[in-house]
């Protein structure tokens, strides 16, 4: 009788943010763009002086795309199905603050610590309905944006920022990390 035993290793927990040495800040800042072309999203902003890494948005996948790699769940999936929703991602490689920086005649360096944030947005339709007895409908939606929102600045649709997703931000913390180690 053969017994395979394939994967029975646990993989080592990977927090939001991760802590690393500064001789590891451009392997970790390298990795981290590498990552995120993985997950198939387009680099907005590069700023490696100050460890900053924002994406453009990408559109969440549906229930008909499960190839994409960016939803966490079933779910996630479902949701972006009936909703029109997409992720934006910022990389923030920051100096750990609780760590004082260490004197430069000591030559100890500085932990800094690698935080990622996954903003969820979902697009906004604003319509209204009215009551027209007329064609015997309840309700007719109107496409027409009122005069009261265009006062405001709101046009036909904009999108809302509904909250982060903390199981996409593990995944990218957890990769990112995994293209550093030996």
């Amino acid at each position: 009788m053969i017994v395979l035993i394939g994967g029975c290793r646990k993989p080592v927990s990977v927090m939001n943010p991760h802590r690393f040495s500064d001789q590891d800040y451009d392997r970790i800042y390298t990795a981290a763009v590498e990552a995120l072309w993985d997950f198939g999203f387009r680099i907005d902003r590069r700023d490696h002086r100050f460890g900053r890494i924002s994406t453009l948005p990408l559109g969440a996948a549906t229930v008909v795309e499960p190839w994409h790699p960016q939803n966490s769940s079933t779910g996630q999936a479902v949701q972006a199905t009936f909703l029109d929703l997409r992720r934006r991602v910022n990389v923030m490689l920051d100096p750990e603050t609780s760590n004082k920086a260490a004197p430069l005649h000591t030559g100890e360096g500085q932990d800094y610590l690698l935080r990622v944030e996954v903003l969820l947005e979902k697009r906004q339709l604003p319509t209204r309905g009215i009551i027209n007895s007329g064609s015997g409908r309840l309700f007719t939606r109107l496409d027409a944006v009122p005069s009261e929102w265009k006062r405001r600045g709101i046009t036909s649709s904009y999108w809302l920022s509904v909250g982060r997703d903390p199981q996409f931000e593990a995944k990218l913390v957890r990769q990112i990390v995994d293209r550093i180690s030996p």
